[in-house]
């Protein structure tokens, strides 16, 4: 049976797409990536992206494969296995494993198949878990290897952890705080951060290229020289003679 090419018209590469990364995430093209030790596993070459529901659905990881014993090519990794570090531009797989990128099959551009994805997805689910899916089905992609909230709500995450490091250096002493342990309760206010969802790319108007054309007109002036001849004829009138 001849191999399908799968979702050729609904995953693109990003640069290709005619979208963006929107305004308020980072775009991750041209970062590091790292597994969980701070080892170098390349660079990201591109985002492959959902057009139709605005998502991220694989990083197109161009793998530094000699250092570790393995062969340099490219591979896919879905998008909700990677977290980011946006203060230093880097992506981190922190559960990737070596064996893992050993099995990963080579991407090639426009050459994405429903055995590729199968296989890829197979390649990060349990023993354990259940595999019976469609491929062809957009529920494969509600798998949580897929699911983009993961990578880009990492970073809200930090964002969280470094306001409560602000806070516990603005915090007062211990001296203070046995004092106020023994203090009644008192009436507070709670804030609760509310989240939605919002797509990670956008599509926006770009010009792809401007020709303009121009005519030149030029006048000049010529000057035509030329001969003029005359001839001259003699005519030799002739009289009837008579006999």
């Amino acid at each position: 049976m001849a191999t399908r090419n799968i979702r050729s018209s609904k995953l693109t590469e990003l640069g290709s797409s005619g979208y963006e990364i929107v305004a308020d995430e980072p775009d991750i093209r041209k970062w590091s990536l790292i597994n969980r030790d701070g080892k170098l596993l390349g660079t990201v070459d591109e985002l492959l992206v959902d057009k139709q529901l605005n998502k991220v659905r694989y990083i197109v990881l161009n793998l530094q494969g000699k250092p570790l014993n393995l062969l340099s090519r490219t591979v896919l990794i879905p998008i909700g296995i990677a977290r980011f570090d946006s203060m230093n531009d880097i992506v981190i797989l922190p559960t990737i494993t070596i064996e893992h990128l050993a099995n990963l099959p080579t991407y090639k551009k426009g050459k994405l198949t429903f055995d590729t994805e199968r296989k890829i997805r197979n390649i990060f689910t349990p023993l354990n878990a259940v595999r019976d899916y469609n491929i062809a089905d957009d529920t494969f992609y509600e798998h949580n290897d897929f699911n983009d909230r993961n990578f880009y709500g990492s970073r809200k995450k930090d964002f969280n952890k470094q306001q409560a490091r602000s806070r516990d250096d603005e915090a007062p002493s211990n001296e203070t705080k046995s004092k106020e342990v023994f203090a009644p309760f008192r009436e507070g206010v709670m804030e609760i951060t509310e989240q939605s969802e919002i797509p990670v790319i956008t599509k926006e108007a770009r010009v792809v290229e401007e020709v303009s054309v121009n005519k030149d007109v030029t006048e000049r002036d010529e000057k035509v020289k030329d001969s003029v001849r005359s001839t001259e004829v003699e005519v030799e009138h002739l009289h009837n003679k008579t006999n």
